[in-house]
């Protein structure tokens, strides 16, 4: 398999004398690829071997916590702040926004429109707190949680009607500790004389 790298001209700051210059790429012919290694995507480094920390030891004389370890040097920048909600620990739905998206999307509003009214409230996105993609999956996440309970419930109904018409018809449900449906088992009996 013969493949072609493009031509195409990088642009470069420099940092120290603020000027612009194009680098063109050179054109290469590439034999013998392992078709494999086309399929895969690279991936972002995202580790950079920061050794930033802080830890707690409990004390018991005192039953106190004390900080017991501290590195405060980071080698890397910090997110800025309109960064900062895309940081994974700033990415929470709290309980207020989850019941203003249940109540907006229960009515029928989208969950575009609904996140930005959030937004809208807070004085922009950068300040809800949370992305979009987070309301769309919990929006997602709510509606399977609606599905689930439905489907069990439609299910132990069918099966009543089912029993109340026919008496060879049996079946039986069992659930975990939080009554959700974990198993199902039912049997139709056929008398022939």
């Amino acid at each position: 398999m013969m493949l072609w790298h493009v031509a195409v001209f990088i642009d470069v700051e420099s940092d120290e004398e603020n000027i612009r210059e194009k680098d063109p790429m050179i054109v290469n012919r590439v034999e013998n690829i392992d078709e494999d290694l086309l399929g895969r995507v690279s991936k972002l480094e995202t580790r950079i071997g920061c050794e930033a920390s802080i830890r707690f030891a409990f004390q018991d004389e005192d039953d106190t916590w004390k900080v017991s370890h501290f590195v405060s040097e980071h080698n890397h920048e910090l997110a800025k702040p309109e960064e900062r909600q895309f940081l994974r620990s700033n990415k929470k739905v709290s309980d207020s926004n989850l019941g203003v998206i249940k109540t907006m999307v229960g009515a029928r509003i989208s969950t575009t429109n609904t996140y930005s009214y959030l937004a809208e409230e807070v004085g922009g996105s950068q300040n809800v707190g949370f992305t979009k993609r987070d309301c769309y999956n919990v929006v997602n996440k709510e509606k399977m949680a609606m599905i689930e309970a439905g489907d069990a419930q439609s299910l132990m109904n069918l099966c009543k009607r089912k029993q109340a018409e026919d008496p060879s018809f049996f079946y039986t449900v069992q659930v975990d500790q939080e009554n959700r449906m974990t198993n199902f088992f039912l049997e139709r009996w056929k008398v022939t004389n």
